[in-house]
């Protein structure tokens, strides 16, 4: 499963409650409400690894030399990483998700 961040960032993700999330990312509300959840979840994943990457680009980071071409590329593989870890084995990894903060709060945590 592969989508463009660069054409998927270029639009915000639709606001879900927690539960919103894990049901149409699992599939309980169609198909059509799964792909749309993959695509806003790779989304945001985007946005939060581009904001990650940019603040270790920062001097005396590693990432102060790189080009904000090479910042955008680094934020969608590890968007993409991100998604296809959380895809693995039909969402499996959802149910490691224990509903004690935002479920984008987690996601966050396993993009960075």
């Amino acid at each position: 499963m592969r989508f463009s961040c660069t054409e998927v960032a270029k639009r915000g993700y639709m606001k879900r409650s927690n539960q919103q999330w894990l049901d149409d990312l699992r599939g309980v509300n169609g198909k059509e409400a799964q792909n749309l959840a993959i695509n806003d979840l790779l989304n945001y994943s985007y946005k939060v690894a581009y904001n990650f990457l940019t603040t270790l680009k920062k001097p005396p980071a590693k990432l102060n030399l790189a080009s904000d071409n090479e910042i955008k590329g680094l934020a969608e593989d590890f968007a993409q990483i991100t998604l296809t870890d959380l895809c693995a084995n039909k969402f499996a990894k959802l149910d490691k998700y224990r509903h004690e903060g935002n479920f984008t709060s987690w996601v966050a945590s396993i993009c960075q």
